[in-house]
């Protein structure tokens, strides 16, 4: 599966689990029930492949989902099953199964707008050439079973694990989950995954300076969208306009090149003080 399918996917598996288990919901509340548990099925499988082809007819579907507002809506829509398995429904009642089948639709829907900034990333450093790079800290030695940290199919594979994961056991609990068993399972099933994912994760950091941007690991940045860099005794800062995680800091120590990184910097970012008023201004911009 390509990058561009595998967000197709999961936004195809995520707007399946919600719609399915809304509809349930809605069906209980009218006295609709005793729905074939196989047609439900079949019904979340044919509104993902049709959420799917629409997001396929999207050029510029990578940008559209790699944003706040996308995030907050793809995460937070989910969670409004919360309040209802809490308030509305009976624990080990069917409602509340049908809810926390939908409380699931967050996993993928945290995956979208992450596997959208992959993608998006990606790009960006293949239409990039390198200037400088640097490291920050200790760079972890290969140990011959993983492949490069800097891939970023990796990060898609994990995203794509998890989509699966979820998929399966929503599938798994429309099918056979008789009110029986414990919904604690499930989560700590879900955790472990989780947990396993952040082998993928480096000590290490790396910064590349580059014609058209900034890459700090796997995040590349636009020149245009960061405000300057700020230099103290201690740290280099990245600062951006973002109200959010305003800045970066690297310890000057831990940069493997600090003359080469700064001068990097300084080529296509002005240094700016604490109140972000330009002290240096860069030597040259794209």
């Amino acid at each position: 599966m390509g990058e561009r399918q595998l967000l197709e996917a999961l936004l195809g598996v995520y707007v399946g689990i919600f719609l399915v288990t809304v509809g349930v919901l809605v069906g209980r509340e009218f006295g609709v029930t005793g729905l074939p548990r196989g047609a439900l099925v079949v019904t979340g499988i044919v509104i993902a492949a049709v959420v799917m082809a629409v997001a396929r007819r999207v050029e510029d579907l990578v940008d559209r989902v790699v944003s706040i507002p996308v995030a907050a809506v793809t995460v937070g829509v989910p969670l409004a099953y919360l309040p209802y398995m809490i308030l509305a429904a009976e624990p080990e009642s069917g409602a509340a199964i049908v809810a926390l089948v939908g409380l699931l639709a967050v996993v993928p829907g945290v995956g979208i707008p992450i596997a959208g900034g992959f993608i998006r990333n990606k790009r960006r450093r293949e239409q990039a050439t390198e200037i400088v790079a640097v490291t920050v800290g200790e760079e972890d030695e290969d140990d011959g079973w993983l492949p490069n940290a800097d891939d970023s199919w990796i990060a898609g594979i994990g995203v794509a694990v998890v989509g699966v994961g979820i998929l399966a056991v929503g599938i798994g609990l429309t099918l056979g989950f008789d009110g029986s068993g414990s919904s604690g399972t499930i989560f700590t099933s879900l955790s472990g995954l989780a947990t396993s994912l952040l082998l993928f994760v480096d000590d290490s950091s790396k910064i590349v300076v580059t014609d058209t941007g900034l890459r700090i690991d796997q995040q590349f940045l636009l020149w245009d969208e960061l405000t300057g860099y700020r230099l103290t005794d201690e740290t280099v800062e990245i600062v951006t306009p973002n109200w959010y995680q305003s800045t970066r800091e690297f310890d000057r120590e831990d940069i493997s090149n600090e003359e080469a990184c700064i001068d990097g910097l300084g080529e296509f970012l002005p240094r700016v003080d604490e109140h972000e008023r330009v002290e240096v201004s860069p030597q040259r911009r794209q």
